[in-house]
């Protein structure tokens, strides 16, 4: 029907709107992120996790057709979560029903992200080769640091500070290959094209900062209601556990659901916890 649809406004030298943006289907946190909204997996990679974290869906009713594939599972030892405000059907299947309070999903997630950063759970490499957290951003500008504060060159060109050399190195632009060890913690210095030398810190030192300042499990349980043992439980599972995180179109109905999705990724970030089988 889509596909018809499309055809036709071509014709016709006509726009058709997206469809998910039509219906209210969203997800902009994803979109922010990664760049696209569509990062479906089929079925069959619930049987792949260890552990599946089900949000802002009700699956044994809106998503029958795969229904069967979350209850088989279950069969291999997936261990599933559910965050629902409400007991629904589909916490029949959970193993563990989070209760939390409606609205609340990006303080339970970054509350679980402190408890990885402060207990030292996440998969450094994973965070240094795929994700922006290493690279440094300004303590005097709250910026990036840019070759075009360095040494007058571009503005799009990041700085990494290389643990191997104990030097400011560039990030590389057209791969994700790093040949040095680019720090995760710390205050380091950089000269700039003037000669003045300005402090600067990995986004994942600034990260931890902001979560011990504003997002212990104990503040977090304050906003969303569920015990801090249990966030620390949540956090403990998805570092050591293969995990599936299944995030149904609620969240893009919601204030601030962007956020909601955005500090799940995260979380999903710090564990390495993105693009393998079964997560």
């Amino acid at each position: 029907a889509l596909s018809g649809i499309h055809r036709l406004a071509y014709m016709l030298g006509g726009l058709v709107t997206d469809l998910n943006v039509a219906i209210g289907d969203d997800l902009k946190g994803i979109l922010h992120t990664f760049g696209t909204m569509q990062l479906g997996y089929s079925a069959d990679n619930f049987f792949d996790a260890e552990l599946i974290v089900l949000t802002n869906s009700n699956l044994s009713a809106t998503g029958t057709p795969i229904y069967h594939f979350l209850t088989e599972a279950r069969y291999n030892g997936s261990e599933i979560v559910l965050l629902a405000p409400d007991y629904n059907p589909t916490a029949l299947t959970a193993d563990i029903h989070v209760p939390l309070r409606t609205g609340t999903d990006a303080a339970l997630w970054l509350g679980v992200c402190q408890v990885i950063l402060a207990e030292n759970l996440l998969d450094a490499g994973f965070v240094r080769e795929q994700t922006d957290l290493a690279l440094l951003v300004r303590s005097d500008t709250g910026r990036y640091l840019r070759a075009q504060d360095v040494d007058g060159g571009r503005e799009d060109q990041l700085y990494f500070f290389d643990e191997a050399t104990r030097r400011i190195a560039p990030a590389p632009r057209s791969t994700l290959r790093f040949d040095g060890s680019p720090a995760l913690a710390g205050s380091h210095r950089a000269t700039l094209a003037d000669g003045r030398e300005v402090e600067v810190k990995p986004v994942l030192a600034l990260l931890r900062e902001k979560l011990d300042r504003e997002s212990t499990p104990e503040q977090a349980a304050a906003a969303c209601g569920v015990g801090t043992e249990l966030i620390r439980e949540l956090a403990h599972k998805i570092a050591r556990k293969r995990t599936c995180c299944y995030i149904g179109f609620t969240s893009a109905k919601q204030f601030h659901g962007d956020l909601h999705e955005r500090s799940l990724l995260l979380a999903m970030a710090l564990t390495g916890n993105w693009g393998k089988s079964g997560t």
